[in-house]
């Protein structure tokens, strides 16, 4: 298939505490279209704090798709979402829409564009071989980043609001469901239960927290900037300030 003829999507990246959302949201409204989350955590309802899920009032101002599809004792697979997310983005293109895909699970956006392939190699919809040169979309990719100092230590600032914002409550309601399930198992949660055991305190397990999240934040950038050479990265604290430059390159690609 000639590049020009796939559908076009647009995919924002960058290390967790970046801003994707936000930014996701501003491109999403100026182009009147709608966000597909690629963030494996926010999947689950009731996990509200801990995944950083995007507010009631950013949900209300555009339509986001994969958020609280699913309770947080259910499962949910990269090809699961692979087949959904892919009927998402056609159904978008088909009404002349242009999805944009917010998320920091690479994993998942990988999956779904088709740089990588599954264990169900007879799927149809897999490629027959993973790499770019397979990717089923005419694709713009903007990663955001930011000087490490600084994104750990805004980590460290968005943990604290976690716990003022309840999180520990939220992980109880969580931890003490019955059963060993995928949700469990995500940063932010998994640190508490040996809280709740009373083998820890709350002050460590805050910590921990900030730990996981800071070391999970390098293996993204890590990852991003290994997984996707095409991306074109942007500084994050800027783009916060002003997005209307990577707005423009937005409406410039969805134009070409």
């Amino acid at each position: 298939m000639n590049l020009d003829s796939k559908q076009k999507i647009v995919v924002v990246l960058g290390p967790t505490a970046s801003g994707k959302t936000a930014l996701g949201i501003k491109i999403a409204k100026a182009l009147k279209t709608e966000v597909i989350s690629t963030d494996a955590v926010q999947i689950f309802r009731g996990l509200d704090i801990g995944s950083a899920k995007p507010t009631a009032e950013e949900l209300s101002e555009v339509k986001h798709s994969f958020i609280n599809i699913k309770n947080a004792d259910e499962s949910y697979n990269a090809h699961e979402f692979m087949i959904d997310a892919r009927q998402k983005i056609a159904g978008l293109s088909s009404k002349g829409q242009l999805p944009i895909l917010v998320g920091g699970s690479g994993f998942f956006v990988q999956t779904v564009i088709g740089d990588r392939r599954l264990a169900d190699q007879s799927h149809p919809i897999v490629p027959s071989k993973a790499g770019i040169e397979n990717r089923l979309y005419q694709g713009l990719l903007i990663g955001l980043t930011m000087p490490r100092e600084i994104l750990y230590d805004r980590i460290n600032r968005r943990v604290d609001l976690m716990f003022q914002q309840g999180l520990p409550q939220e992980a109880e309601k969580l931890l003490m469901l019955p059963g060993d399930f995928q949700s469990k198992k995500a940063i932010g949660y998994r640190e508490f239960k040996d809280y709740f055991f009373g083998n820890q305190s709350l002050d460590r397990t805050k910590e921990l927290i900030k730990q996981n999240t800071r070391h999970y934040a390098k293996r993204q950038l890590t990852f991003f900037k290994n997984q996707f050479p095409d991306i074109q990265w942007f500084d994050a604290i800027q783009t916060a300030k002003n997005s209307q430059k990577i707005i423009d390159i937005v409406k410039k690609f969805n134009q070409s």
